[in-house]
């Protein structure tokens, strides 16, 4: 774990800022958070603050339209542990890779059926996925994703970049960056209902005819992660 106190943390933040744009440690949509973990000397992308706990640390290029993954959870269903099995089957499609059969990749969210004819349905007790032609049972509960939030990001530490270059000439400068804390779990149910919040089926059925899937994420537009939060403090400002 990484052991550091607010101000020390805001004191490292000015210093990596005060530096300018720094080249990426390596390629790609990670690159930006890896290069200023390596910056802050942190083994994984975890804080230990006193009085807040663990604080996430995510870092994102400024005006990006990408998305960030907020916790994996995989829903109750009334095919239990066959679940995938059911998922894979019944609405996967072939795959052109060699170490599988079909594969299910795809996005949902409350706004409209996708391509795969899914969609969510959000109420206040839960979320469910369903399908526009085929009845499911599959949903999570209020209380599931409440925990799983507040487990996985009890407090957040969101650090922006102005970048320039590509590949692995890109370049960052890392010039502000915000503590949320206190997950608003009625925000969050909004941020879902209005599309904001999607989640991501990812799996596949491997040759042998076995499942393989690789964790149901819950994904936020990176403006609009504020939402989730009842606490913002400007940590250091741009």
């Amino acid at each position: 774990m990484n052991m550091m106190d607010i101000n020390t943390l805001v004191e490292k933040l000015e210093e990596i800022k005060a530096k300018g744009y720094i080249r990426t440690l390596r390629r790609g949509d990670t690159g930006v958070g890896h290069t200023l973990e390596q910056e802050l000397g942190l083994i994984e992308n975890n804080i230990s603050l006193p009085d807040l706990g663990v604080a996430e640390l995510k870092a994102a290029r400024r005006n990006t339209s990408s998305m960030l993954t907020l916790f994996t959870k995989e829903p109750f269903s009334d095919k239990g542990r066959k679940r995938d099995r059911y998922l894979l089957e019944t609405f996967a499609y072939d795959s052109d890779k060699e170490d599988r059969i079909k594969e299910l990749y795809t996005t949902i969210s409350a706004l409209d059926y996708n391509a795969q004819g899914f969609k969510l349905e959000v109420t206040n007790r839960e979320i469910r996925l369903v399908h526009k032609y085929v009845p499911l049972d599959v949903y999570w509960t209020a209380e599931l994703l409440q925990k799983t939030f507040e487990d996985k990001i009890p407090a957040l530490v969101y650090v922006y970049a102005d970048h320039m270059g590509e590949d692995a000439d890109e370049q960052f400068h890392y010039t502000e960056a915000r503590l949320l804390k206190g997950f608003d779990f009625k925000g969050f149910m909004e941020a879902v209902r209005d599309g904001y919040i999607k989640i991501d089926l990812r799996m596949h059925m491997k040759n042998n005819g076995r499942p393989r899937n690789h964790g149901t994420a819950f994904r936020i537009l990176r403006n609009h992660l504020p939402i989730c939060f009842k606490e913002q403090k400007i940590l250091i400002k741009p």
